[in-house]
């Protein structure tokens, strides 16, 4: 009869440490800083199209997308570039891509993709 009842309460025991467990983690997962990330995620949006000007200085440039009406984005220091080191890389006329959110009617770069020239 002993043995039954230590086997009893070591699988509640078992069961229990388990469903610990699963809350520990489900509530990881609800960490203001997940959910921080997980809105930026669903708010950004992406441009390409030709860099029309660009000011280092006022830390934004005009971007001609194909259709539509000419935009202009804001960089800051925690824009991340790829094809070129940094901002003042980019030239007029280059076609970029442009991830940014929409952050006081301003469009806020993300991350900048230089497309490589092609030509002779």
């Amino acid at each position: 009869m002993d043995r039954r009842i230590a086997s009893i309460s070591s699988q509640t025991y078992n069961s229990f440490n388990v469903l610990i467990l699963f809350w520990i983690v489900f509530f990881c997962f609800l960490l203001p800083g997940n959910f921080a990330w997980a809105e930026v995620q669903d708010e950004t949006l992406s441009l390409s199209g030709v860099v029309r000007q660009i000011s280092i200085t006022e830390g934004s440039l005009t971007l001609k997308p194909k259709e539509g009406r000419r935009q202009r984005v804001v960089f800051t220091t925690e824009t991340l570039y790829e094809g070129v080191l940094n901002a003042s890389e980019i030239k007029v006329k280059q076609k970029v891509t442009i991830w940014y959110v929409r952050e006081n009617d301003l469009l806020k770069a993300l991350k900048i993709k230089v497309m490589p020239e092609l030509g002779c």
